[in-house]
This record gives C-alpha cells, sequence and structure tokens, in this order.
C-alpha cells in the first residue's frame, strides 16, 4: 500500500529469468545481471539477488554468499514465515528473517526453487503492517522459471522477447539512452532505446540519427517501403573476418532502428559477428521488442 492506504497500480518486471510485480511509484535505480534495488521516493524500499547454485540447499552458505557484498554492520535474526506467506511458498525452501543495517531495517526471505535449483534473496526495506499487501502480491507474482523457449524481459518503459539461450553481457541505462546487450551463439547483439525522439530526429530525420552511431563504416540500406524504418550494414570478407577474430573483434556490423511516433521513442538492435549476419534474424529481434 501507499502511505495513503492505496493499493496502488502494478508495473512488470522481468529480469534474466525471474517475473514479478511491484507498484508503479518503484524505480530501479540498480540493474546487474542477477541483482535489482528499488526505491520509493528516492529511498530504497526493496532489492532482490539471484543465483543459480550447485549441490544442496543450505541456508547458511547461501546467505553468506549472496549477501557478501553488504554491509558488515547487517543483523540477521530468523523468524516464523508469516501466515499470510506460507501458502506461496509451500513448493520451495525458504527461510525467512529480520534484518537491521546501519542505515536501513525490514523483513528479508531466502527461496529456492527445487525444479530450478535457483536462490532469492528478497529483502523488504520497510517493517509496517500496511506494507503487507505489497510484499504479499510480490510474492504471488514472482516467478523463476518458464517452460518455454523464449524468455520475457521487462523494466522501465521497454520490454522484449529473446531466445531463452540468449546470455546477458552488460546494460546500461542513462537519462535518455539505454543499451542492453547480449550474445547468442556467435551473434552479439544490443538492443537501444532513445527518447525522446522528437526532439533527437529534429532537422535530421531518422537516417540522419543513426549516421551518429555508426563506427564501422556501415553503408547505408535502401528502403523505400517504410519510412519509420532504417537500417545500415558493413560485410566482411573471409580474409577480414579471420583477422578479426585473431583479435577477437567481428567484421560484420549491423544496425537497424526504429521510430516509434506514438511512443515518442526510437528503438534499435546493433549487431556484429564473424559470420555473415543474416537480416532476418535481426529484424526478429526487432519485432519482439517494444516500448510501453
Amino acid at each position: 500500500m501507499t502511505s495513503t492506504g492505496v493499493i496502488p497500480s502494478w508495473q512488470d518486471i522481468s529480469w534474466n529469468g525471474i517475473s514479478f510485480q511491484v507498484p508503479a511509484t518503484w524505480q530501479p535505480v540498480v540493474i546487474l545481471n542477477d541483482y535489482l534495488l528499488f526505491e520509493d521516493q528516492y529511498r530504497p524500499i526493496f532489492e532482490l539477488k539471484w543465483q543459480q547454485i550447485k549441490g544442496s540447499f543450505s541456508v547458511e552458505r547461501i546467505l553468506k554468499q549472496l549477501r557478501s557484498s553488504g554491509s558488515k554492520k547487517d543483523s540477521i535474526k530468523a523468524r516464523s514465515i508469516p501466515q499470510e506467506w506460507q501458502q506461496l511458498l509451500t513448493p520451495f525452501n525458504c527461510y525467512t528473517f529480520e534484518w537491521q543495517g546501519e542505515k536501513n531495517y525490514g523483513t528479508g526471505l531466502l527461496r529456492h526453487c527445487p525444479d530450478c535449483n535457483l536462490t532469492i534473496l528478497l529483502q523488504f526495506y520497510m517493517d509496517d503492517p500496511q506494507h503487507e499487501p505489497v510484499c504479499l502480491h510480490i510474492l504471488q507474482t514472482l516467478r523463476c522459471h518458464q517452460e518455454t523457449d523464449r524468455l520475457g524481459w521487462s523494466i522501465y518503459d521497454i520490454a522484449f522477447s529473446l531466445p531463452v539461450v540468449a546470455k546477458l553481457q552488460a546494460q546500461e541505462f542513462h537519462t535518455g539512452r539505454y543499451r542492453i546487450s547480449f550474445q547468442l551463439g556467435e551473434l552479439f547483439f544490443s538492443l537501444l532505446r532513445f527518447k525522446p525522439a522528437e526532439a533527437l530526429l529534429s532537422n535530421i530525420g531518422l537516417t540522419g540519427f543513426g549516421q551518429q552511431l555508426l563506427q564501422h563504416g556501415e553503408e547505408y540500406v535502401v528502403r523505400d517501403e517504410d519510412s519509420q524504418l532504417a537500417c545500415w550494414r558493413k560485410e566482411g570478407n573471409s580474409w577480414l573476418r579471420f583477422k578479426k577474430k585473431l583479435r577477437r573483434q567481428q567484421a560484420d556490423h549491423f544496425l537497424c532502428l526504429r521510430h516509434l511516433p506514438e511512443h515518442n521513442v526510437i528503438l534499435g538492435v546493433q549487431a556484429k559477428s564473424n559470420q555473415p549476419i543474416d537480416e532476418k534474424v535481426v529484424q526478429t529481434l526487432l519485432q519482439n521488442y517494444w516500448a510501453n
């Protein structure tokens, strides 16, 4: 609940294998491959960290590993599982606790899924009965695996779907500019997001804006059928691919941008490889990438 006791609207979060819902007012302020921290009104409110474990489930060992980045002054005190949580946690191995840091305190949960062997550490920076419905909703919507060959992602105002075998490499979230990078076999690609599109495209258009992103001599691919789509590519020969491979670089490059006027945003895919890049693969990545 909010400070006024009103049930909040929710936002979907899906990131690197887990998904859940949090209040729409909560903002992710730290986004790593296996860690998310949310703030509400510029104060920490919720964090979670997850990892695949090897061997048997051990509360002591996993807590030590998962919280290795925490303050040494943090203290943990075991607590019984709240009655409202018990039905939601029945399929999992769980440990609940109260925690006290130097400046913050709250309730925590360590949840291990025996099906996918993923352990998730959740810490709620709140210890007020009025927050219980929010905690309960997060646990109700928390998912750690799905039985499909594609994985959904959703963060801030973007969402996309990728093959489950795509591996997250890096992420950058700056005001007006996002870049999330992946590896899919021999293909390295980044999903791009730029906003506000109206200001960025003023006087230069989509092709002019795209020219500013080119770094490898990519050439414009002429298209007449869609004025909101622009693409550039560079194809290396076998000798160049061999040289680049020795230097751990890529010879083939592809950039594709789409302007979505209804969202005032530019979405894009920037790909590189030492194998010929299939344009259909890039277009499929872009088709499965959208703005909320």
